[in-house]
């Protein structure tokens, strides 16, 4: 057995996932608002792509940073609609943005050094970093701070291991939003005690009447993005994701894609391309929808009694569950067994997660109408 993986969990979300699986066969019907993928199809141009490269054979191994094409893409897309110039030469695209960070943390980390990572943070991230032979160090927030810890206490938890920042924005699991000057404060700090801002940016395109203002505009050789396609497309399966960085953080990552995955699957590569291509036509649909299924979810829970933190982005709501249940645990599975609605616990985000729990909001109006009325029923 390998002392590093005794440290690493398993991930709360799957967990769940299965469990609802079981749940299913045994007869039961449960409504699914763990899920953190968008209910949408692939868009038709997309699929159209995949099915067009692989009637032209298109099915081989491709250079190991990606296809010239699709580089050329996210390039363009991040200088159209986020203001962020980059050069092909500074994106690797991965099985992924999940792979992508990894061979980030992997490039950044050697064994013992430190990454700061605000919380609530997505439950993968801690892992990560201990995978990749780091320590993670969570920074405390609270929903009175937006749940985005101030650059102070950030500041203060830099030490003399301290390698990267570690961020989500917008944030999964709290839908907080950091605003222009918290990510100007934060790249300058990093550039300051010379570390690095690792900022996923996998739900920038999901932001609810704010600006998104990515740490790619800065230009600091200290920003490294990761992104992909998954949510902005509803190609969670297509395992599409890249990184963009400095030169040598980037060949680093080819080095270990070559070694690992090689490639990305050729076929996805080629309807990526098209995902960015037709990005204008499909998602502001996407985005009304999310909208739509945000406030009407919000105000149900409002009129069963559950306090929550409205998000600026992703599809998540983080509900205070303080009222209902001793611990977010015990929160979700009394949820999930009287009232047949799955979440997740706020404590698979870290301590500051404890008392909530993430309801996902990306599935159908008739789902969630229906989850508010059976949780209403189980609190009575």
């Amino acid at each position: 057995m390998v002392k590093r993986l005794d440290s690493v969990a398993y991930s709360g979300s799957i967990q769940m996932k299965e469990r609802i699986s079981k749940l299913e066969k045994e007869g039961k019907k449960v409504i699914d608002l763990s899920i953190g993928e968008p209910d949408f199809d692939t868009p038709e141009t997309v699929k159209k792509a995949a099915i067009e490269a692989i009637e032209k054979n298109k099915t081989h191994y491709t250079s190991s940073k990606g296809i010239p094409e699709l580089r050329g893409a996210i390039a363009r897309h991040l200088r159209e609609i986020h203001d962020t110039k980059v050069e092909c030469e500074q994106i690797i695209v991965a099985p992924g943005a999940k792979q992508a960070l990894f061979y980030v943390l992997t490039a950044l980390l050697e064994e013992g050094e430190e990454v700061l990572v605000p919380e609530p943070s997505w439950l993968s991230y801690c892992e990560m970093i201990k995978l990749a032979g780091g320590i993670p160090v969570p920074i405390e927030s609270s929903e009175e701070e937006g749940f985005i810890p101030p650059i102070d206490r950030i500041k203060k938890m830099i030490g003399k291991n301290t390698r990267a920042i570690l961020i989500n924005n917008p944030v999964n699991p709290t839908g907080a939003l950091y605003g222009k000057e918290q990510i100007k404060q934060i790249v300058q700090l990093c550039e300051d005690k010379n570390i690095y801002l690792i900022s996923d940016e996998i739900y920038c395109d999901i932001v609810y009447g704010e600006e998104f203002f990515s740490a790619g505009k800065t230009k600091s050789q200290k920003v490294i993005l990761i992104n992909g396609t998954s949510k902005m497309a509803a190609m969670t399966g297509w395992r599409i994701g890249y990184a963009i960085g400095n030169k040598k953080i980037i060949d680093d990552c080819v080095k270990m894609q070559q070694q690992t995955a090689t490639c990305p699957s050729s076929i996805s590569q080629y309807a990526a391309v098209a995902a960015f291509s037709d990005y204008k036509r499909y998602i502001s649909s996407m985005i009304s929808a999310y909208s739509k299924r945000r406030n009407m979810f919000c105000k149900g829970l409002e009129n069963i009694g559950i306090k929550y933190f409205k998000p600026k982005g992703t599809f998540y709501v983080f509900a205070n569950i303080k009222s209902i249940s001793k611990s977010s645990k015990e929160a979700t599975e009394f949820l999930l067994d009287k009232a047949g609605v799955s979440s997740v616990p706020g404590s698979a985000y870290g301590k500051s997660g404890e008392g909530y729990v993430r309801f996902s909001f990306a599935t159908s109006e008739e789902n969630l109408n229906a989850a508010i009325e059976r949780m209403k029923k189980a609190l009575g």
